[in-house]
């Protein structure tokens, strides 16, 4: 048994499958608005943290919403370019199923993986 979702997700091309990511994106960012919620006076020390800590987890996802944003607008200026479903470190043809998933993919995984190494060796994990 098929889900309706997928084979409609596979059926969609490349620039629509960004464009409704994009899309949905937009609607989160629209829905997080950039305003906490609303600040009470806070009675002890650990609610001025919580509020703290709130407004910082708030920024830090509109920024994650944003950078991903820009990637699926440079994945559209691809596909309409004629380049898009190509990594562009090698060349060569990253697979559907990856731009299915990551459909603002950049590069293969071979070339992923490999700039994935070389930042561990220029910055490896400290043991703790």
């Amino acid at each position: 048994m098929r889900h309706r979702g997928k084979s409609n997700r596979m059926a969609r091309s490349p620039l629509q499958r960004v464009q409704a990511e994009r899309q949905a994106l937009l609607d989160r960012l629209k829905s997080a608005d950039g305003t906490p919620p609303a600040e009470t006076r806070p009675i002890e020390a650990m609610e001025v943290v919580q509020q703290s800590v709130t407004k910082r987890v708030h920024a830090a996802s509109r920024q994650v919403l944003a950078a991903r944003l820009r990637a699926l607008q440079h994945a559209e200026e691809r596909i309409r370019q004629g380049t898009y479903g190509l990594c562009e470190i090698c060349g060569d043809p990253i697979p559907p199923r990856r731009l299915e998933a990551v459909p603002e993919a950049r590069v293969c995984v071979p070339c992923a993986e490999e700039a994935e190494a070389r930042r561990h060796t220029f910055f490896p994990t400290v043991p703790r």
